[in-house]
């Protein structure tokens, strides 16, 4: 992800944090120091915000391990000012699965939670749990707060998803879905409400864009995914296209982009597929190395393949953030075609149209 900053790696899964939670840091440390102007309280507030976060990783661990378990690994997890969040590489369809991935990061939380009021106990100093600025307590609260605010049903929070899981045990995952991002549609523009008119809470207001946008995209995956289901690679795939050759020049190639229908080229070295080449890559290239660079320099060399039988929906659900966005058709070791997010756009466009038409 864009402006996100490595921190390391825990249980195989890569930890970034994004640019701007410097910016939540710096807001917090200016505000305390405009409010006590003391040193210590500043220290104080630095470090309590940075466990929060820290929290927060181990809820999207939670999430991450729980899904690790059904066979679905975590490209990566996102640390930002409204939260974390771990990138599966897809949610588990099985309801029962989706449902266990889903209250694994509130559990995590409520783990936490538990283990500090036990130590608190341990203490004798039950009583500071009502004491407005314990560390320990806040700590101790912040847990409870994040596992019952996430458990809201505003889909695609924890609880949205646990409520759409357990809808798809009584009807389809799209009608499921359906409902859940109707109620997650609710519940935004009551944090946008609350957070703007009532607390006048930016963080809020952040939360319900994100909320009503995520449920958005998707309704719109599942509802693909759902259309997709049955129809092959080769339906869909691009059958009549050029190639170009690996040694071939970019400057070659632009001019080949101007005239042409394609918006990514399959590169070869000799019969072999090698790669894709965008007319971005091709830009990019020509504007490092100049119009005599070589494609095989630029192109894509990670890229998914598939056989010609292969169904669309595995397709999709598989197409993993980041990749190619040309996955390559193959049969007995040659590419007969190939597919990408602008093919199957189209076909679903055409396909509806045909629909619509048939029922008039």
């Amino acid at each position: 992800m864009k402006w996100s900053l490595r921190l390391g790696r825990i249980a195989g899964i890569d930890i970034y944090v994004h640019a701007t939670f410097a910016i939540l840091l710096i807001w917090l440390v200016g505000s305390e120091y405009l409010s006590h102007q003391s040193a210590a309280s500043i220290l104080s507030t630095t470090a309590f915000v940075l466990l929060i976060f820290l929290i927060i990783v181990l809820h999207e661990l939670g999430h991450a391990l729980a899904a690790r378990r059904y066979g679905v690994e975590t490209q990566d997890i996102i640390l930002l000012p409204i939260g974390g969040v771990a990138r599966l590489n897809k949610i588990p369809e099985e309801p029962r699965q989706e449902l266990v991935v889903a209250l694994a990061g509130p559990l995590v939380n409520l783990v936490i939670a538990a283990g500090l009021f036990v130590g608190i106990l341990a203490s004798g100093t039950l009583k500071t749990i009502l004491v407005p600025g314990d560390f320990v307590a806040q700590l101790l609260w912040v847990n409870i707060f994040l596992a019952f605010f996430n458990l809201l049903p505003a889909f695609p929070m924890d609880g949205g998803r646990a409520l759409r899981a357990l809808l798809a045990m009584k009807v389809s995952r799209e009608r499921a879905t359906e409902i859940a991002v109707s109620i997650g549609h609710v519940m935004a523009l009551l944090f946008g409400a609350v957070g703007l008119l009532v607390i006048n809470n930016p963080f809020l207001i952040f939360i319900a864009f994100f909320v009503w946008i995520g449920a958005d995209a998707e309704l719109q995956q599942v509802r693909a995914h759902a259309f997709l289901k049955g129809i092959s690679a080769s339906e869909v795939m691009a059958r009549d296209f050029e190639t170009i050759d690996a040694r071939a020049e970019l400057g070659q190639l632009a001019k080949r982009f101007v005239p042409g229908f394609q918006s990514e080229f399959p590169v070869l070295d000799g019969d072999r597929l090698v790669g894709f080449i965008s007319l971005e890559d091709v830009a990019r290239g020509v504007a490092a190395a100049g119009p005599h660079a070589q494609v095989g320099a630029y192109m894509q060399t990670h890229f998914e393949s598939v056989a010609p039988s292969d169904r669309l929906e595995e397709l999709m659900a598989d197409w993993k953030p980041g990749s190619s966005l040309a996955v390559a058709v193959m049969e007995s070791g040659k590419l007969v075609g190939f597919v990408t997010t602008a093919n199957v756009g189209e076909f679903m466009m055409i396909q509806a149209a045909m629909d619509r038409s048939a029922h008039r």
